[in-house]
């Protein structure tokens, strides 16, 4: 009889224990953000008037760009892409929860940072439904559902990757999509575009500064693209909030 009560009080005991294990993984509060996640900005050492210009940018905001060395690798697309994969990477290691990855052509609009601040709470606790966050889009190649009327936040692909939030649950997608090898390189945007669940919102909190592209080797402007784009997601935003 005492053998059978002690059992009977271990199994009770470990059945307990299991249950409260349990329940406190249900219950357990999920991790909070706080402030602005850390800014990884590419650029080419030699590239000294891009980095000071995008360091001049960011001046006024609380959490600073670090410079990250660029890819050098020809055509200057590919060294793009290889820049990219490099910061994401380097966000795997540190176990960062998201990285902001910006180009050093990437030019703030006004209230950006004001703007930024009060959509990321939101970003965040929604972070299972997009995989990158742009912050501006020159070339709108699909729209989808709004997301957010009152973030003027909507899917939407298209092209330019000045200004990407990326959080972890993407990063190993992206490493493991895109190969290094040079023959089966793509382009990032593109990759973005074809392969990834896209939110952005308007108006846009970055476009690309119009300067002599490394990439393109000559002077680019879309600032008119950034534009039109803008314009287009501010109509279609405006409609559905009158439906």
């Amino acid at each position: 009889m005492k053998i059978n009560t002690f059992r009977q009080i271990i199994i009770v005991t470990i059945f307990i224990i299991i249950i409260t294990v349990f329940i406190s993984l249900l219950v357990r509060p999920q991790q909070q953000i706080t402030g602005l996640p850390p800014i990884l900005a590419i650029n080419l050492p030699e590239r000294k008037d891009r980095r000071e210009k995008l360091l001049t940018e960011f001046q006024s905001w609380p959490q600073q760009p670090e410079v990250i060395e660029a890819v050098r690798r020809k055509p200057g697309w590919k060294g793009c892409t290889l820049s990219h994969l490099k910061c994401i990477e380097i966000a795997k290691k540190r176990k960062y929860p998201w990285v902001l990855c910006i180009e050093d052509d990437c030019q703030l609009t006004p209230n950006s940072l004001k703007y930024f601040n009060s959509i990321l709470p939101y970003l965040w606790t929604t972070r299972d439904k997009w995989d990158i966050y742009s912050g501006g889009i020159s070339s709108i190649k699909r729209i989808g559902k709004t997301i957010s009327k009152e973030h003027n936040i909507i899917e939407a692909n298209g092209y330019a990757a000045h200004f990407i939030l990326i959080h972890e649950g993407t990063y190993d997608k992206v490493l493991n999509d895109i190969s290094k090898e040079d023959d089966r390189l793509q382009k990032i945007d593109v990759y973005y575009n074809d392969h990834l669940r896209i939110w952005t919102s308007v108006p846009f909190l970055a476009v690309q500064r119009s300067d002599v592209s490394d990439i393109e080797g000559r002077e680019t402007n879309y600032i008119k693209l950034f534009k039109q784009a803008e314009n287009t997601l501010m109509n279609i935003l405006q409609l559905t909030s009158t439906n």
